[in-house]
């Protein structure tokens, strides 16, 4: 994900959202202080992006330790205009 754009990382069930979380701290701990909160959501719940600040991650190590585990996510990523 691209520091100081918008995003947002969805998931198709609620009870995926603590798994993707857990997912992001296991892949780089250091990056949960930066990590917005409320940036995991359910895909068609709630689709507002949000500013990721300093946030980032690798999405493709993070997509594969997701697969791994049964989750599928959708990474909106380096969206300029928030009404995206």
């Amino acid at each position: 994900m691209q520091r100081k754009t918008y995003g947002r990382i969805f998931v198709a069930i609620k009870e995926h959202i603590k798994i993707v979380e857990d997912t992001i701290k296991e892949i780089d701990e250091f990056e949960v202080g930066y990590m917005p909160k409320e940036i995991v959501a359910v895909y068609g719940k709630d689709s507002e992006l949000i500013y990721l600040h300093k946030f980032e991650i690798d999405v493709n190590a993070l997509a594969k330790a997701c697969m791994d585990k049964c989750v599928w996510i959708w990474v909106v990523d380096n969206v300029r205009d928030s009404s995206a």
